[in-house]
């Protein structure tokens, strides 16, 4: 015979305990109270043993059959079922809560490869531990995952769903290197279609934006970092991260070292006095080697949140369209392009690698040609903030 579930509720209790088999051998066992189980019956060292595996109906006829092939498959390869899922019990019993391992995550893998580490971190504490975070990692679903995902989604923030996912998937991956499960949920996952941010400010919103800024009355260290990315246009990250033993005052001369850059190429940026006079102010209050110093934790930088979250907030009760530091580098750029210039100086400004036969080759500094296109943009700047009214100051620091 084969179990169907119409037979499998016709079972009654008979007021005693009795068993029937199907002709795959899963047995299904009635109790002297009615409550029926799923058994798997077998012979290990010449002893009959008998495995529970699971109760009827909360375990379907369909798990049964799956769970009972698995068991099968155990006993061919000469393993006791009832041990090996003792042992499985034990396992998941012992295994860390996503809350636990996020720890063991950030401190093993982030820390150490990741210069942005501090976003997984509050990527995970944010989206994933609300959710899941009392959960068993052995536990987690690919649908748990997309549940995590799909609000990001819906509310159209494509670019930090897709973080949010990187972030977990790394998690996981991490959790099978160290052992702790066989295989990851995060997986087979389509990342969301990104739209690339093109967001320029016009030459009337750049004295505008900066009005609003001094109204606020910002921590000078990230007034100054978000003037600065606007006149060097260098990355945000670069910017906030500045240290004293990088400027040389002689030369006119920022030196990013390779490590602190996106691709691991130092960086020359040529500095204007108008430059030099920001970093000097920023450094005047900053009681470290960091330039652009943390108003709230002695010795720090700024935060890795702490120039867009400043711009945001600034921003949110003016008619502004959103401004990110990462729109101020990308207008210098553009019009650096509109003066002239051509994309290899501009590439070099931006220190973007060039993967070119001829880029390989070139070890040009290029040192002079970026100073005489950083410092057209400084003069188009300056004409910019000029032809709005002086009472608005719209400029950090006056020539």
């Amino acid at each position: 015979m084969k179990f169907t579930d119409k037979y499998l509720k016709s079972l009654k209790s008979t007021g005693i305990r009795f068993e029937v088999k199907e002709d795959s051998g899963l047995i299904i066992r009635v109790s002297k109270a009615g409550s029926k189980s799923f058994c798997y019956v077998y012979k290990i060292n010449g002893k009959l043993k008998r495995l529970t595996l699971g109760s009827y109906p909360d375990m379907s006829l369909a798990e049964a059959r799956t769970e009972f092939a698995k068991m099968q498959g155990l006993r061919k390869q000469g393993k006791d079922p009832a041990q090996e899922k003792q042992e499985s019990k034990q396992k998941i019993k012992t295994t860390p809560t996503i809350s636990e391992f996020k720890e063991e995550f950030i401190n093993r893998w982030c820390k150490p490869n990741k210069k942005s580490w501090q976003k997984d971190k509050i990527n995970l504490e944010k989206y994933v531990i609300p959710l899941l975070g009392d959960k068993k990692i052995a536990d987690v679903s690919r649908r748990d995952i997309i549940r995590i995902i799909d609000p990001i989604r819906e509310r159209n923030a494509e670019v930090q769903a897709n973080r949010v996912y990187a972030c977990v998937r790394r998690m996981f991956n991490f959790a099978v290197e160290r052992g702790v499960i066989e295989t990851s949920p995060a997986t087979h996952i389509k990342l969301t279609q990104e739209k690339s941010r093109e967001r320029i400010l016009a030459n009337d919103e750049i004295p505008a934006v900066f009005k609003v800024l001094n109204s606020k009355q910002l921590w000078i260290g990230t007034r100054f970092a978000i003037e600065l990315i606007l006149r060097t246009a260098q990355r945000p990250g670069e910017i906030r991260l500045m240290r004293r033993e990088e400027i040389d005052h002689e030369k006119k001369i920022w030196t990013i070292p390779a490590v602190k850059t996106k691709n691991k190429i130092s960086q020359t940026v040529p500095l204007t006095q108008k430059m030099l006079s920001i970093i000097d102010v920023a450094a005047s209050v900053s009681n470290s080697n960091w330039i652009f110093c943390s108003p709230t934790k002695e010795g720090e930088p700024l935060s890795d949140f702490a120039l867009a979250q400043a711009m945001r907030k600034a921003l949110s009760s003016t008619n502004i369209e959103r401004v990110t530091p990462h729109d101020l580098r990308r207008t210098a750029a553009t019009t650096i392009s509109e003066l002239g210039f051509n994309r290899l100086i501009i590439d070099k400004i931006l220190n973007h690698k060039d993967t070119s036969m001829s880029g390989i080759y070139d070890r040009h500094s290029y040192d002079q040609e970026k100073r005489q296109a950083l410092e057209a943009w400084e003069r188009e700047l300056e004409q910019i903030l000029s032809r709005s009214s002086k009472k608005d100051n719209v400029s950090a620091l006056n020539s």
